[in-house]
């Protein structure tokens, strides 16, 4: 398939800590370079390049002086990197990404700021942002879904394979710095209640072919973030076969159902989570059916987050605007 014309460059913040919000900028790169697109990463500064993405694709720099952007060209901007257009004008086209709310409302303050940054279209990975967009902003979004990493998913006659008695958890440090108690909470109810035989084990800097493989042998994953919208070690975990407790934080609506697919509770109501996941544990241990349905459900529901129900909906707004 030979590339169209217009170059289309996703900007990605310079940070390089393991985030799939950040790494789904380069897959959409990916994506579009595989269906005909000239598409590139586009970073602040020469060389830097995401350590822990395995096969990343062309990154171009803006500090390059020989990077000449001219008006044929497509700029891709995360919500979160938004305002960037304030102070450096683009001469081409630009499209929002909107990964995030919070950040979203963090970065543009209302309809008004938004219409003044100049943005030619709106793409989002879920329902509830595109209404946000639309309810708050004054937007249409179009839907680009997001997608889970094909390595997570486990053949569904795999889901019965044996499991360490292992829960994996996982909060973003941003809200322990914020103050947040949930996970001290947490950990000083497990040194009292927990069965014996049973390891609690917070997760940090695995790449992400490792942290798949952790998923597929653990248990359970307990997810205390309250503001995320994928929430991406949630579906990660539901496509291993690893229960998901969780709170609804923001994005949840559109694919959790409470003791269907995941254990889902409000948000910061990690006691009432905690007595829970120690009566999982316990039915877990005697061998309960409804814990192997729970997994089934839960590695169905996510199925339709694949890289390519991703890839054609980039296609399908790409190609119907760029080319």
């Amino acid at each position: 398939m030979a590339a169209l014309q217009a170059r289309i460059f996703y900007r990605v913040p310079d940070v390089d800590h393991p985030s799939w919000g950040i790494g789904l900028l380069y897959r959409h790169v990916t994506l579009l370079r595989r269906r005909g697109f000239d598409a590139y990463a586009l970073h602040q500064r020469h060389p830097f390049q995401l350590g822990w993405m395995d096969a990343p694709p062309p990154c171009r720099y803006l500090d390059d002086p020989a990077l000449a952007l001219t008006a044929e060209d497509v700029l891709v901007l995360p919500e979160a990197l938004a305002d960037e257009l304030r102070g450096r004008p683009f001469p081409g086209r630009a499209v929002l990404f909107v990964q995030g709310t919070y950040p979203l409302f963090a970065a543009i303050r209302g309809r008004r700021a938004l219409a003044q940054l100049g943005f030619d279209h709106t793409i989002t990975i879920l329902p509830h942002a595109a209404h946000l967009l639309e309810r708050f902003f004054g937007v249409q979004a179009e839907l680009v879904p997001p997608f889970v990493a094909p390595y997570f998913f486990l053949d569904p006659g795999e889901l019965a394979r044996p499991r360490q008695r292992r829960v994996l958890l996982h909060v973003k440090e941003a809200y322990e710095q914020a103050g947040f108690p949930d996970r001290r909470i947490l950990e000083d109810l497990w040194h009292e209640n927990a069965p014996r035989g049973w390891q609690l084990e917070r997760f940090a800097g695995l790449d992400h072919r490792k942290l798949a493989a952790r998923m597929a042998n653990s248990a359970f994953l307990v997810n205390l973030n309250v503001l995320e919208a994928f929430n991406t070690t949630v579906p990660e975990a539901m496509a291993a076969g690893c229960i998901a407790l969780c709170y609804g934080a923001v994005g949840g609506q559109d694919f959790l159902e409470h003791g269907r697919n995941a254990l889902v509770f409000e948000n910061n109501h990690v006691v009432a989570l905690a007595e829970r996941l120690f009566a999982s544990l316990a039915a877990f241990d005697a061998g309960d059916a409804e814990i192997a349905a729970l997994r089934r459900r839960a590695r169905a529901s996510v199925e339709r987050y694949t890289e390519a129900r991703t890839g054609d909906a980039l296609d399908a707004f790409f190609r119907r605007w760029v080319d």
